[in-house]
């Protein structure tokens, strides 16, 4: 989690863990009050390196071709 990571540096922390919170997540990142934000999106890890794992086959793929 970036929580303490945004505290220390006084930045606003926007965990997002479901898809009902996406909307007002949303508008609170691009809130323009001169506060700097993150969104943390909470994602599975063995999917995300699944899905990067497939990206990067697809970028060395289009580099050698």
């Amino acid at each position: 989690s970036a929580k303490h990571l945004c505290a220390e540096h006084g930045i606003e922390h926007l965990p997002l863990d479901n898809r009902k919170k996406l909307k007002n997540m949303i508008h609170n990142l691009f809130e323009r009050d001169g506060i700097p934000k993150i969104l943390e999106i909470e994602s599975d890890p063995s999917l995300n390196k699944t899905i990067f794992e497939s990206f990067k086959k697809s970028l060395k793929a289009r580099y050698e071709s």
